[in-house]
């Protein structure tokens, strides 16, 4: 199957800027240089020397760089998504402009494609948030502290998820059901995650969604109407490992992504 990376990009600050070259270098460090990455950027209508700023920053071989003026960041997912797929992609990761990666990120990628090759039910695997790297982990137990770990089960709130044991890796997997989303896990997540396409198209183009601006209420949306939504299919993790974090909402990013990452098999 075809992995790529899919961007949407809104840099309207220096600040964004910065945020984006690094997270953009940290990407190409820990293993995402070789997929086709596809950005859409959203130009501010202000500020000029802004407004190139993505176009400076998004350069490489691998990547397609499209500019329009702002129509938020869901319809920038959407349209890099329509765009991979036409470049023949199956698979999508999504990389934010202010994420930070650990070197773990090139395996779990190569893990979760042959994954979703093997498994016709996955639909997605998550690579970071709760439970496995968050602000209440610890530096001891990192990935590991929010779960409970038996012999053939991984659990956490109301999420039991049950092991697909290959030569490199574990699958942990789950299939969507009424109840994850009933404690404080939010199964939904628009970033560090890997979609087969056309499901990640179905949650980006369902009627209620499709209303909304933000990637962050796309993900409030399937933790606030979970039940209705009736996603069908089972979501997963490689070895229950994170591949990093957002940067600007953790100030501390540095010290997080150093945690234990220990591959759960």
């Amino acid at each position: 199957m075809n992995l790529a990376v899919i961007s949407p990009s809104y840099i309207n600050s220096l600040r964004r800027a910065n945020f984006a070259q690094d997270s953009l270098e940290s990407l190409r460090a820990a293993g995402g240089r070789w997929f086709p990455h596809i950005v859409v950027d959203d130009r501010p209508r202000t500020q000029a020397q802004i407004a190139a700023a993505a176009s400076r920053i998004y350069q490489g071989p691998n990547i397609t760089f499209i500019q329009r003026f702002s129509h938020g960041s869901i319809s920038a997912l959407l349209d890099a998504l329509r765009e991979a797929r036409k470049q023949g992609a199956d698979l999508l990761f999504i990389h934010l402009d202010d994420c930070v990666y650990v070197p773990e990120l090139g395996s779990l990628l190569e893990h979760a494609r042959d994954a979703f090759e093997k498994d016709e039910e996955l639909v997605a695997v998550r690579l970071s948030d709760y439970p496995i790297l968050s602000k209440d982990c610890t530096p001891e137990l990192g990935n590991r502290t929010r779960i409970d770990v038996g012999e053939n089960l991984v659990s956490f709130d109301r999420v039991h998820l049950q092991p697909t044991r290959h030569k490199d890796y574990t699958l942990w997997w789950a299939y969507f059901d009424d109840k994850m989303a009933d404690g404080e896990y939010w199964p939904i997540a628009m970033w560090q995650a890997v979609y087969r396409a056309e499901f990640l198209e179905r949650l980006l183009t369902h009627e209620p969604v499709a209303k909304l601006g933000s990637l962050g209420q796309v993900e409030l949306y399937y933790k606030t109407n979970w039940r209705s939504a009736s996603l069908a299919g089972k979501l997963a993790y490689i070895n229950m490992q994170f591949a990093g974090l957002e940067m600007h909402r953790n100030r501390n990013w540095r010290e997080l992504i150093r945690y234990s990452n220990e591959a759960v098999r």
